[in-house]
């Protein structure tokens, strides 16, 4: 092969995985398998979708190498394939606010609660520096499936449906920071907003579980395999 045609060829390849990435629903699909494995009815759950729905474009995804799978008893797991996966989708996530920031809706609302006095936000690395001296308790917003699957060491799970009935668990003396799925995610705001209705004080990461898994730091998992 040539060297003119060994770049049509990537070209090729580079605009095959842009088109699997081009319906929203798979977007949304990669988005949760970031959180960690998941099987069909898992997705079905999450996304409200048919089943059969979730399968083709699982087996799309699967056949571009974005996907793998394996069995475990009578389920099959799907993940990531690749964690430069992660990393693409990230950086995709922040151009889509960078270029829609002045004409797209959901991008202004979104830099909005981020601009809010309401929402202060901690870096990972003040997050890292803080939690070595015990100073803050990570609160994890996402679905308590999610949690299982994979959180940040020490997390406490406190979904956003339960924050009303559990708000008086929360500790006075420490500072409490929530997280939730990634840049997209709106799930902290809302747990921010609810918990501030009882007059505590919370601030937000800014930035979610998968990436803080893509740097390279530890994670927890409940008993799962």
């Amino acid at each position: 092969m040539s060297q003119e045609q060994l770049s049509d060829r990537s070209y090729e390849l580079h605009a095959a995985i842009c088109k699997l990435l081009s319906h929203p629903k798979r977007l949304k699909i990669l988005d949760l398998l970031a959180q960690g494995e998941q099987t069909v009815e898992e997705l079905t759950q999450a996304l409200r979708l048919p089943k059969a729905n979730i399968s083709q474009h699982l087996a799309l995804l699967r056949q571009g190498n974005l996907v793998v799978a394996r069995k475990r008893g009578v389920h099959v797991l799907y993940r990531l394939a690749n964690p430069k996966i992660l990393q693409a989708f990230g950086l995709m996530q922040e151009l889509v606010l960078d270029q829609l920031a002045a004409m797209d809706e959901l991008a202004q609302v979104i830099r909005a609660a981020r601009r809010s006095d309401a929402v202060e936000e901690l870096t990972l690395a003040e997050l890292v520096a803080r939690a070595r001296e015990g100073e803050v308790l990570l609160l994890d917003v996402r679905s308590p499936e999610e949690y299982e699957k994979g959180h940040i060491p020490g997390a406490l799970s406190l979904p956003l449906e339960e924050i009303d009935r559990r708000w008086k668990e929360l500790p006075r003396d420490q500072e409490l920071v929530a997280y939730c799925r990634g840049p997209y995610c709106i799930l902290s705001d809302r747990a921010i907003q609810k918990l501030r209705e009882h007059e505590i004080k919370v601030r937000k990461l800014s930035v979610g579980y998968p990436e803080w898994k893509q740097a390279g730091f530890p994670v927890e998992k409940e008993g799962l395999p």
